[in-house]
């Protein structure tokens, strides 16, 4: 089984995290990250952050493989000025936001930077790249907010990605 989330830190989230519910959410945690265990041959986490569960439950299958990123496609060198002007003038920052738009990412952060950008007079853009559950809640709040976002929602799971990502901070 692959595991790149914490089942703890999901549940924590989806119970509101109380203290009585933190306690609840992490007995429920162990119990399915022991059988979890028990019922494959290998736990496989890429983050450290997954991997501290079954380490504190001192799981004998679980192995650490860490995400990477192939740098020959995400590169600045692929940087392409022509399609930064199709998405903000030359004299604004260009944040881009790639990654599931989910409550556990916590996407509304980059809308949060935007607008603390933008408050101390920082010209600024963000472009999110992603798909998910947050999308229209994130696109009623800077809606609401009147900041200016730009939604590629389709180049998500496309080799475009690497073509939006260097332009960030452009």
């Amino acid at each position: 089984m692959v595991s790149h989330e914490s089942l703890r830190g999901l549940t924590r989230l989806a119970t509101g995290a109380g203290r009585h519910a933190g306690r609840t959410s992490d007995l429920v945690s162990d119990r399915l990250n022991r059988r979890s265990a028990t019922a494959y041959d290998r736990i496989v986490c890429t983050t450290a952050w997954a991997a501290a569960e079954f380490e504190r439950l001192r799981v004998a299958n679980l192995r650490r493989v860490p995400l990477g990123v192939d740098l020959e496609q995400f590169r600045p060198g692929r940087h392409d000025p022509a399609l930064r002007a199709t998405l903000a003038r030359d004299e604004e920052l260009l944040l881009v936001h790639c990654g599931r738009l989910s409550a556990e990412k916590q996407p509304e952060r980059s809308l949060r930077a935007l607008a603390a950008l933008r408050h101390r007079g920082v010209p600024a853009v963000l472009l999110v790249i992603g798909k998910g559950p947050r999308r229209a809640a994130m696109r009623t709040a800077a809606e609401r907010a009147g900041l200016p976002v730009l939604n590629a929602h389709g180049i998500a799971a496309s080799p475009e990605v690497s073509t939006h990502v260097p332009l960030a901070g452009a």
